[in-house]
């Protein structure tokens, strides 16, 4: 009966280790999917800010070449505003 009981301590010790570490997995994967998620976000906002700039700058008769040179922006993505 004793060596039973040392079992079951050791079973519900492996399982409390295994649950620990999916639990710190799961954690640690949320943490970097939602820090991957906040860097592609800030670099869509920083696109569609670039494109409201370029579109401005496009109405006031500025030159394309000169547009995609402050922006960064390609010739032909300033041309399809």
């Amino acid at each position: 009966r004793r060596a039973y009981e040392e079992y079951m301590v050791s079973v519900h010790a492996a399982k409390d280790v295994y649950e620990t570490a999916v639990a710190e997995g799961m954690a640690e994967g949320i943490k970097q999917g939602m820090a991957k998620g906040i860097a592609e976000g800030r670099a869509e906002g920083r696109t569609e800010e670039k494109m409201a700039i370029a579109r401005n700058m496009k109405s006031k008769g500025l030159p394309i070449s000169d547009i995609s040179e402050m922006t960064g922006l390609s010739i032909a993505e300033i041309e399809k505003l």
